[in-house]
This record gives C-alpha cells, sequence and structure tokens, in this order.
C-alpha cells in the first residue's frame, strides 16, 4: 500500500459498523450479546504474568484505585471524570478526604454532596479467549480484562477454598487451573455477574488443543515438550500489563481537585449540585465495566483491605481425575496449536 496506490479495504476501515477491540482490552459488554434475554456468555482462562523470556512472572493482576468525580452543573462538567488515587502510592488522598469532610460534615446540604465522589477499584489481568461467540473474532487472543470486585471475590473464593466441596485452586495455573464461564446479565439497569462460574480443573486448552501434562513429584505440569511453545505464545501478546498501572496525579489534575474542593466545600451555591443529575457523556460502564451489578454507595470509601466476603458457590462439581484421559495427549506436528510461532 502506498500513497498512489491506496489499499482502500485497509485505509477506510473506520466506516466499518464491526465491532473492534484495537486497545487489547476485553470487553463483555451486554451491547455485545447476540442474545439480550440470555445475556452475554464467553469462556476466558486468566494467565499468569510472565514478565521475560525466562519465564518469570510477576503479580497475577494489577489493582487500580480511582476516584469517579460527577459534577452536577454543566458549566462545571470538565471537573467531572476518574482521577486515580494517591492511595495507590501510599499517600493522602485529597479526594477521599473531601468525602468524608463532607460525609461527617453534620451539613445535610454538604452530604448530600459527598455523593459527587465515588471510590472505584478496577483489577487487570491477562486472559486468553477461550470461547466467545459474540465477539468470536477474539478466540484465540490473549487481552487484559478489567473487572471489579464480584470477580475479584470468585478468584479469592478458589484460592482460599472457601467452598468445603472444592480444593483450593489457584486458577491462573496452566496446568491446574480453571476455565472462567463468564455470563453477563441485566439486572436493573446494571450488567450482573453473579451467574459467572469458574469450571472443572484443568489444563489450558489453547486453539482448541488441551495441553499435555506430566507429573514431577506428585504434582501434574505442562509437559516440558510444549513449556517452550507456550511461553512464547503467552509473550506474543501484543499489550502490556503495566500500561494500566495507575499514574501519579499531573499538575493539570491536581488543579481540577482543587476546583472540585473549593466548589464541593460552599464556593459555589448549593442549588447547583443535584447529585441525581445524570451524567450522560461519562460512563464507568463504558471506560472501566463493571461487574459490581448496582450503582455504588455512600459507603463506598470504607477500607475493606480486612474485610471478608463470602462468594457464592460454584455449582460445578470437580471431577475425581481432572486430568484423565489428558496425560498422553500427543500434539502432532500438522495440528500443532502454535503454528506459525516458529
Amino acid at each position: 500500500m502506498s500513497l498512489f496506490k491506496l489499499d482502500s479495504e485497509k485505509t477506510m476501515g473506520f466506516l466499518s459498523d464491526e465491532s473492534k477491540s484495537t486497545d487489547g482490552i476485553y470487553r463483555p459488554s451486554l451491547d455485545k450479546a447476540l442474545n439480550k434475554r440470555d445475556g452475554y456468555k464467553a469462556v476466558i482462562r486468566f494467565l499468569p504474568n510472565v514478565i521475560d523470556e525466562s519465564g518469570n512472572t510477576g503479580e497475577t493482576a494489577l489493582t487500580r484505585l480511582m476516584t469517579y468525580v460527577k459534577m452536577s452543573d454543566p458549566k462545571h462538567k470538565s471537573l467531572s471524570g476518574y482521577y486515580d488515587s494517591p492511595k495507590n502510592f501510599d499517600e493522602q488522598c485529597e479526594l477521599t478526604n473531601l468525602y468524608f469532610t463532607l460525609k461527617n460534615s453534620g451539613n445535610p446540604v454538604l452530604e448530600d454532596r459527598a455523593k459527587s465522589c465515588n471510590k472505584v477499584t478496577r483489577f487487570y489481568s491477562y486472559v486468553y479467549i477461550v470461547q466467545d461467540v459474540n465477539q468470536p473474532e477474539l478466540e484465540g487472543k490473549i487481552m487484559i480484562y478489567q473487572y471489579g470486585w464480584k470477580i475479584k471475590e470468585k478468584i479469592k473464593g478458589e484460592w482460599r477454598a472457601e467452598n468445603p466441596e472444592r480444593a483450593k485452586c489457584d486458577v491462573f495455573d496452566l496446568a491446574n487451573g480453571k476455565d472462567f464461564e463468564l455470563k453477563v446479565i441485566e439486572n436493573a439497569g446494571f450488567p450482573n455477574y453473579d451467574s459467572s462460574i469458574f469450571l472443572q480443573r484443568s489444563p489450558i486448552v489453547i486453539n482448541g488443543k488441551a495441553m499435555p501434562i506430566e507429573e514431577s513429584n506428585g504434582v501434574p505440569m505442562i509437559a516440558e515438550s510444549v513449556q517452550g511453545k507456550i511461553l512464547k505464545f503467552i509473550l506474543s501478546k501484543e499489550i502490556n500489563l503495566d500500561d494500566f498501572a495507575p499514574k501519579p496525579l499531573t499538575e493539570m489534575e491536581k488543579g481540577k481537585i482543587s476546583k472540585i474542593v473549593a466548589i464541593l466545600t460552599g464556593d459555589e451555591s448549593a442549588a447547583m449540585f443535584d447529585s441525581n443529575d445524570s451524567n450522560e457523556d461519562i460512563s464507568a460502564d463504558d471506560l472501566f465495566g463493571n461487574d459490581e451489578g448496582s450503582a455504588l454507595t455512600d459507603d463506598d470509601f470504607a477500607e475493606t483491605a480486612t474485610e471478608e466476603v463470602s462468594t457464592p458457590s460454584a455449582t460445578t462439581e470437580a471431577s475425581d481425575d481432572p486430568f484423565a484421559d489428558i496425560d498422553n495427549v500427543e500434539v502432532s506436528d500438522d495440528e500443532d496449536p502454535f503454528a506459525g510461532l516458529d
């Protein structure tokens, strides 16, 4: 393709109505569901965070604390939006302090203005798209999935074996983890993830092929014969988890926050603020996804580090031998799921 011989099928792609995901973020949104009544269904596999060619791994999920500010007066609309919290760097957060100042003021007007600030916590992990009939073009890709508290609690429930009938499981493990059956339905106008469950313990399936395993000291592991190819496959991802890490506030953002504090604490007329006004131009679901199932509440700034929340038990039972008939699987050259990587 050149200046004098354009390939219009490529250069005019922005006119296409087809769904595209060019930033590497996996978005299982309800508006893309083939059947709105049944919701959005897909199967994904959470992946370890491989950080180098030696196969070393980092934290499997990146945590990002933010504050979402909604200014109801149109003339302050430019102040609305998401602000990374300095708490990500163990520093004081001015917006968090503002929330508690307003909430505990004893003044009904100021207490209502506290609703303008909401704490938002998002988690980011690599996932492999096993199956997605709604966006089939994403199947077989490694993407980054941004999720919230409910899915994080489901992961924690597997790790801590909160269901006594199911053994502890690191769902990110390639040989002993679990696929995640994602089901998003609408509930009271919000996406709800309660029906999503982790399936049986099994080795990862790549491009339709279950990876062979072998035992090492009695523990099933991915067979050494394919470890190199799997590593190369994971490293072939086109997106970096660190790109979604929280960032220090810019001077412009600090200036906006100072204005927010001044306005909400009384430098402008209280008549300007109506927490029931909607901000149609800024959507938490569009930007960051929402698996909370409901709007954020006044208590969202409460510390939850030590909070224990029970997770709905998955109904799928693990088989007695989840690796039956898998140990001896051989991947032939003509069925190599990594074809094209060499």
